[in-house]
């Protein structure tokens, strides 16, 4: 991973699907870096609520906050509000908000010009700094053809801008930024995809004219631009969708191993283009041995070739030494490379002083850029352009700078070979996708280093506006830079006048900064380059809890990248992102089936009498169902899988199995393969004396599939479908039963009918079997009848347990207030509130609320009662403790249906 020290410069994210967020160590540009040490400054309350995970609503869970309750708490670790478990804990939540108030943040000195010139300055030179190495790597530094690269500046320029633009709407309120430190800047990861449109069009335009010019087509250079510009403006679109739909967080659906590889593969070509950069002739194609020996072996006109790749190499060597020993004495300087960087263009001028060395000798040597305003002072003519003397406040000066082609032209569209964008649009969208990576880790990175909140959306929305400004421009992307950010937060940079400041000095740079560009050793930006290309390269191979699968794709990616182009390696990580996924879900995918097992101790939650009970339990009947359940996706690749295993678990039982459950409660998607494949094995089932399939949903609205199942099923009489396992259960039960005597379906204590106390009677007997008329008859002289009219509340959750409730006529429903969705209907014939009152204790609460759904008739036997009925018919009162019982036992038997669950226990 890359040095905490040296990563305030590095261009590319860290990215990461954990939400932990680095503090006082600046990460790449717009990225969290790795966890600092104990030097952190940002509280550890703060970073564990920031750790965790950010989670989706579940079911049950009331719609509290957790998120203020640690900051509460962190006052007084060892000691808990005193008000938390008493009444007045209203006074510690907020009524009309389950967040806690905010606490307002100290006053701040007021800030002088004084104490923002350091941030100003700062910000100014990082710009500076990091404008002429990328901006020298906007386009190929040569070509097969005639067209050699542009000079610096151009490059230099179209950076500024974008900073400029970026700047302009993130570092005030126009754009609706959160964060007055903020600090836009062009989007530095995007340098290989803008590199690599340059070269495309180049080829394009070339391939298109023949390739037999010995000039650089005119087209070449405004299609550049044009595509550049579009990206830009795709960008834009694509920051304010997100931002409008609330997707701020679409960087999660991203394997980070796949991202891995991509940073590691944008390190690779980083240290490529500084190699480059350095050398200022000949283009490293990784892809022949040739070209590699030609780069290395060349020493160019002046014979300086390898010195010029040479000097960087060292001085990268010398910075990460220096780190290293750094890190093993435990000590941190942050700002150690960015001097380091700032410190080589003086030492080198110093050097030549110490040696009498003429600069004019040096820049024919190569040693210098080449430079931008018509001086020929260097002998390589081919790779040096006039800046032509255009006014650089003029735009013309950004897009045309005098080149043949913009003379005499008054439509600036004239030249743009349209047909070679539309080949680079391969490589525009793969630079848009990567250009949304980084924002969402930025914007949290941002949020917990200033401990300032944030709108993810907003944030979003800003960089769409900035995007759109400088697409308008015809410029690149560009974004909030977390690492200068922070840098310039640190330094006590925020607020309006100094952004605007930054702005100013920025801009003077980009109309009057020729001449310092031609005054920079090409061994700064060389260095820079390389080690900010080695940081990203070891961050993304060196990152540890991958699989030896995700390890090989993250090395197949940084390959296909180097050898076949960013648009390749993104290609290539989507396909092994594809096959990981598959690879790591193949338990789940490939064994759809979780398990089976005959229904000899299911049972569905009707009550059913005891003759009923007895020919379920004593017959083979219910030995006769078999149930599989089934999990995951159903798709082509597991289907015969899937159809040979249900068949097998018939054929085990040959002859025996009449009833089939199929319990699809748990698959999560089924395609229309396995649609077609579950027909034909209904219908090759029909063949095998089975008398009755039930399809089992688990879901109200049919299966999970674009095939109508459901109608196809309901065609085959064999089949039925069915929403839960119980209404299955229920089903096969009843033909069980019918087959013996087809009066016990409907047992006449489930039909409301008839006078009350006859029901009533009847209802009794069937849950004590053992207690006679009589003493049925006498146990009911204790209830008391009362009538509910709809919507009546029964009882509520946590009241006392006083009373039980029998149900003559109506239909209650009972609920978990605190858990949505889980409620239980209870009819005529059923008993409720039992338990609660044969436990006879006196703190006994209520576990649900009762309402009735329709007007109803119960009879209710009070505690009062009870108590009366124990004291003068102990022996009348034990039918209801066999009542009880029953009731338990039925109801954890229909429970324990979970059939592959090791600890279901049948009662």
């Amino acid at each position: 991973m890359a040095s905490e020290t040296s990563s305030l410069l590095s261009p590319s994210p860290t990215i990461s699907f954990q939400t932990s967020i680095p503090t006082s160590s600046s990460g790449p540009n717009g990225s969290p870096s790795r966890l600092p040490g104990p030097s952190s400054y940002v509280s550890s309350s703060q970073t564990t609520s920031q750790n965790r995970a950010p989670t989706t609503p579940i079911r049950g869970t009331p719609n509290y906050s957790a998120v203020p309750l640690y900051r509460q708490l962190s006052k007084a670790p060892n000691q808990l509000p005193h008000d938390l478990f008493n009444d007045n804990f209203s006074s510690f939540l907020d009524d009309s908000s389950s967040i806690l108030p905010s606490v307002e943040p100290k006053s701040r000195p007021a800030r002088t010009l004084l104490n923002q010139i350091p941030p100003i300055l700062l910000a100014t030179l990082l710009n500076l700094m990091l404008s002429v190495p990328f901006g020298s790597a906007f386009f190929p530094m040569s070509s097969p053809t005639a067209c050699p690269p542009p000079p610096p500046l151009i490059g230099v320029r179209l950076f500024l801008l974008s900073t400029i633009l970026g700047q302009t709407i993130l570092g005030t309120n126009i754009g609706g930024s959160g964060f007055d430190e903020s600090q836009g800047m062009m989007m530095v990861e995007n340098t290989p995809f803008m590199h690599s449109i340059a070269q495309s069009v180049t080829e394009a335009i070339i391939a298109n004219g023949g390739g037999s010019t010995e000039e650089c087509p005119d087209e070449v250079f405004p299609t550049i631009l044009v595509a550049f510009s579009l990206t830009t403006l795709i960008t834009s679109l694509s920051f304010f969708l997100l931002g409008h739909f609330n997707l701020g967080n679409i960087v999660y659906f991203f394997p980070k191993h796949v991202l891995c590889g991509c940073i590691s593969g944008i390190g690779v070509f980083v240290v490529t283009t500084g190699l480059e950069v350095s050398k200022g002739i000949g283009k490293l194609e990784w892809t022949s041995l040739e070209s590699i020996e030609e780069f290395f072996g060349s020493q160019g006109e002046n014979g300086t070739g390898i010195y010029l790749f040479l000097l960087p190499c060292t001085l990268v060597f010398l910075l990460r030494l220096i780190i290293r020993l750094l890190k093993k004495l435990d000590r941190s300087f942050p700002l150690l490379p960015p001097l380091f960087f700032l410190s080589i263009t003086p030492c080198f001028y110093i050097f030549l002083w110490l040696f009498n060395i003429k600069v004019s000798r040096v820049k024919q040597l190569g040693f210098l850029f080449p430079p931008t305003d018509g001086d020929t002072t260097t002998q390589d003519t081919s790779s040096t352009f006039e800046d032509g003397g255009v006014d650089p406040s003029s735009f013309a000066a950004i897009f045309f700078p005098s080149y043949s082609f913009a003379q005499n032209l008054s439509d600036p569209f004239a030249l743009v070979s349209w047909s070679a964008i539309a080949k680079t649009l391969p490589v525009q969208l793969g630079c848009v996708v990567f250009s949304l990576m980084h924002v969402p880790i930025n914007i949290p990175s941002m949020s917990m280093s200033v401990n300032k909140d944030c709108d993810m959306n907003s944030e979003m929305i800003a960089h769409g506006r900035s995007n759109l400004l400088s697409a308008l421009f015809a410029q690149l992307p560009n974004y909030m830079c977390y690492s200068n950010s922070v840098a310039y937060a640190k330094s006590g940079g925020r607020g309006q006048p100094s952004s605007l400041a930054v702005i100013t000095l920025t801009t003077l740079l980009f109309l009057k900064g020729s001449s310092l560009v031609e005054s920079i050793p090409r061994a700064m930006a060389g260095t820079l380059l390389i080690h900010v290309g080695l940081d990203l390269f070891f961050e993304g191979i060196s990152a540890h809890g991958f699989s030896a699968l995700e390890i090989g794709s993250i090395w197949a990616i940084v390959v296909s990248m180097t050898l076949f182009g960013m648009t390749a390696g993104l290609a290539a990580g989507m396909v092994l992102a594809a096959i990981t996924f598959v690879v790591d879900a193949g338990p789940a995918h490939l064994s759809p089936i979780r398990g089976h097992m005959p229904a000899t101790t299911l049972r569905s939650s009707k009550w059913r009498s005891v003759e009923a009970r007895d020919i379920l339990n004593k017959s083979d009947g219910l030995r006769r169902i078999v149930c599989v359940q089934l999990q995951g996706h159903l798709y082509f690749a597991n289907l015969t899988q899937f159809t040979d295993a249900v068949k097998e678990i018939i054929e085990e039982r040959k002859g025996f199995t009449r009833f089939l459950v199929l319990d699809f409660t748990l698959v999560i998607g089924i395609d229309s393969s396995a649609a077609f494949s579950l027909l034909k094995l209904v219908d090759t089932m029909a063949k095998r004396n089975l008398l009755k399939i039930a399809f089992v949903t688990g879901k109200a609205d049919g299966f999970p599939c674009t095939v109508n199942l459901s109608e196809q099923l309901r065609s085959r009489s064999i089949a039925v479908t069915v929403k839960d396992l119980d209404k299955a259960l229920e089903l096969l039960e009843d033909m069980i039963v019918s087959a013996v005597n087809p009066n016990l379906i409907n047992e006449s204590f489930f039909r409301v009918a008839g006078e009350e106390t006859e029901f009533l009677h009847a209802m009794m007997l069937a849950h004590c079997p053992t207690a006679d008329k009589s003493t049925v008859k006498t146990l009911l002289t204790y209830f008391k009848r009362v009538g509910l009219k709809k919507g009546e509340v029964v009882w509520k959750q946590g009241g006392k347990a006083d009373r039980l409730c029998a149900i003559v006529r109506g239909q209650l429903l009972s609920y978990l207030e605190e858990e949505a969705g889980t409620t239980e209907r209870v009819v005529a014939g059923d008993v409720v509130g039992e338990l609660g009152l044969i436990m006879g204790h006196e703190g006994e609460r209520r576990l649900t609320t009762l309402v009735a759904e329709v007007d109803c008739v119960v009879y209710e036997l009070t505690s009062e009662a009870f108590a009366t009925l124990k004291a003068k018919k102990p022996a009348v009162a034990i039918y209801l403790f066999q009542l009880c019982v029953r009731y338990m036992s039925h109801r954890l038997q229909h429970v324990s249906n979970r059939f592959v669950e090791t600890k279901c226990i049948p009662i």
